[in-house]
């Protein structure tokens, strides 16, 4: 199974609540009753007043309470689907601005008072993780970011990988604004950090794909338009950095969990988007960093028993290989070359079966291809 199935499976489990006993669940208690749904005419109320949101905060409150207590894992579960829930009116339409807003403020502030409490219930947490992901999607707001990154900083792995789904709501909204507050500064920067903390099976991979999968939303997002300038000053070094801390992985021969999520910085930094406006060192970074990880890549498939790290080898440097391909188009890439689309050609159409002198091949082309690109565009 796949680092990226196996994380899947144990959300799954956590999210249905399967799990036996552990030793900060409190002592069984009896089950309260259902909290009632906040009232549809707060919800679509254009403008709440004091009762709308003291109805807020204490239907919020008792959802916190029942979930804090960890007696029930069903009824935990019930928690989260009320909380999300709790976005919508009873017919299933968006909530009103005003009360998504108000809403996701409560949220956070309730939430982050319960996974800091001292020996916060372990589902409480996974839960809380996995209906603020829901919150800051919905909203499209950072006002869950303080939460995120309490669950980025947890030491349970699997917090963790809940808190980066939270994270990975927020980024496009962070993106389309034209600064970026201290807190989300924060978020971005754990982003990146729990990546680094986070290094080892069973989930090290999935924190990282989600990691690269967040940091790609903004980039896609401009396709069609131009690229927030908080792109080229923020996203860019968090991405560099976040590739470099992994290249630095495979240098101590360590082969990191999900090889393949690199390719996806690769995809991020020769994005036409993001590629015409990085400075020249960036340029000279981005691709360096590129070489790095197609040359320790090969290194790491040659040294490999493992059939399932092999494959995964072999299709980050197939990615890589087509990505440099289409960058370096001489008809419409960013950066057209003809000398650099043919020394990639052979990386870019490696198989699945692929021999290892076909892919050393392939890879010291591409390295090579790089390295005098590089040399002739100083």
């Amino acid at each position: 199974m796949t680092a990226s199935l196996l994380a899947l499976s144990i959300v799954a489990v956590l999210a249905t609540s399967w799990l036996p006993a552990r030793a900060d669940d409190a002592a069984p208690t009896p089950a309260a009753a259902p909290v009632p749904q906040i009232s549809d005419a707060v919800k679509q109320s254009a403008t709440l007043d004091q009762d709308d949101i003291k109805e807020i905060q204490s239907k919020v409150a008792l959802i916190v309470q029942s979930l804090a207590d960890g007696s029930h894992p069903n009824v935990q579960s019930a928690d989260r689907v009320w909380l999300i829930a709790a976005l919508s009116d009873s017919n299933g339409n968006p909530a009103g601005s005003d009360y998504l807003q108000q809403y996701a403020t409560i949220f956070n502030q309730q939430m982050l008072a319960m996974v800091s409490a001292p020996n916060a219930n372990f589902r409480a947490k996974i839960q809380a993780g996995l209906a603020a992901g829901a919150v800051a999607a919905k909203t499209g707001s950072s006002a869950v970011a303080p939460l995120a990154v309490k669950l980025l900083q947890d030491p349970s792995a699997s917090v963790t990988l809940m808190g980066m789904k939270a994270a990975g709501g927020m980024v496009p909204g962070i993106f389309s604004g034209s600064s970026i507050s201290p807190i989300e500064s924060k978020l971005l920067d754990e982003i990146v950090g729990t990546v680094i903390r986070n290094p080892n099976p069973p989930l090290g991979g999935p924190i990282a794909e989600q990691a690269y999968l967040s940091l790609r939303q903004p980039v896609f997002a401009a396709i069609n338009g131009s690229p927030s300038p908080l792109v080229d000053k923020v996203l860019v070094p968090l991405v560099l950095k976040l590739v470099e801390q992994r290249i630095a992985l495979y240098k101590a021969g360590k082969l990191p969990e999900s090889p393949q999520a690199d390719s996806t910085g690769v995809v991020i930094l020769l994005s036409p988007n993001v590629w015409q406006g990085l400075t020249r060192d960036q340029q000279h970074e981005a691709l360096g960093a590129a070489a790095d990880l197609i040359s320790y890549s090969a290194q790491a498939r040659d040294d490999q028993a493992n059939d399932a790290a092999s494959t995964s080898l072999v299709q980050a440097l197939k990615t890589d290989g087509q990505e440099l391909r289409l960058f370096s188009d001489p008809g419409r890439g960013p950066a057209p070359d003809q000398a650099l689309s043919d020394g990639v050609a052979h990386l870019g159409s490696l198989g699945l079966g692929s021999g290892a002198e076909a892919i050393d091949k392939a890879s010291t082309e591409a390295v090579n291809a790089i390295k005098d690109y590089l040399s002739r565009n100083q």
